[in-house]
């Protein structure tokens, strides 16, 4: 028990010191105070000491920022993302020629949009498919981004960076040619024909170009490429193996524009 500072003498400093035989009363050795012992409180209990322990305030997070960015009618975000159904936010993969995108890095760059770094919100929505529209429709947005990613998140970042190396490389491997109608016949992965025709926007014309791959035979670019880029590394026709130019050019480190 604490001592009663009216009867307390000179060795009295907050301890107990009622002193018992053998000792003396002028005994000046302090004795800690005893704590009761709690009958639900045993040493070493991992769930007793939970229990007991004294609640602490969850630290800020310090990964967090906010970015707020700005573009003109003719700019474009130029952001590609990591998404899956099974994570949150969506991970910056690469992004180039953004005006929006550079003035912030340059006049923040203690808040740098950085490859790797996640868009947790975009506008204060967090599902995918709103994210996704205000990307596409919005001339300003406000991101809250994280520069830590979860082990889930992690996984769809290596994903997509061996995507867009494996894209790169596809690009590498075809090249377009100039045909006139009717001389190469319909292409042997959709079955339309291969004429340079443009009868839409900029990428439906893409899409119809024709292209060659090593191997001399002709498909729609879009085609071919969708082919190449889901795992079918061989030419539908011939059969012939490209797997081990994809893999050398996909070893080469994407660089990043902007």
């Amino acid at each position: 028990m604490l001592c009663d500072s009216a009867n307390s003498d000179s060795s009295c400093c907050g301890w107990d010191v009622t002193l018992s035989p053998p000792f003396l009363k002028s005994s000046t050795r302090q004795v800690p105070p005893v704590i009761p012992a709690r009958p639900d409180l045993t040493m070493g209990s991992a769930a007793s000491a939970k229990r007991w322990s004294r609640p602490t305030a969850p630290p800020f997070d310090l990964d967090l920022y906010e970015v707020q960015l700005q573009r003109c009618d003719r700019d474009i975000w130029d952001m590609h993302m990591a998404v899956h159904p099974h994570i949150d936010g969506m991970v910056l993969t690469e992004f180039g020629a953004s005006q929006a995108v550079r003035e912030w890095n340059e006049g923040h760059p203690e808040l740098e949009i950085q490859r790797g770094h996640v868009i947790k919100e975009i506008n204060g929505y967090k599902d995918h498919a709103s994210m996704k529209e205000q990307l596409s429709t919005s001339t300003s947005l406000r991101l809250l981004m994280c520069k830590v990613r979860t082990g889930s998140q992690q996984w769809a970042f290596e994903v997509q960076k061996h995507r867009e190396r494996r894209r790169v490389a596809i690009d590498a491997l075809v090249h377009q040619v100039e045909v006139q109608e009717g001389d190469l016949g319909p292409c042997a992965i959709c079955h339309d024909e291969m004429v340079q025709r443009c009868d839409g926007g900029h990428d439906r014309c893409d899409a119809l170009t024709p292209v060659r791959l090593p191997c001399n035979h002709h498909f729609h670019e879009s085609c071919v490429k969708r082919w190449l880029l889901t795992g079918k590394h061989r030419c539908p026709l011939c059969n012939h193996d490209f797997e081990m130019v994809l893999r050398h050019e996909s070893s080469t480190p994407l660089l990043c524009q902007g």
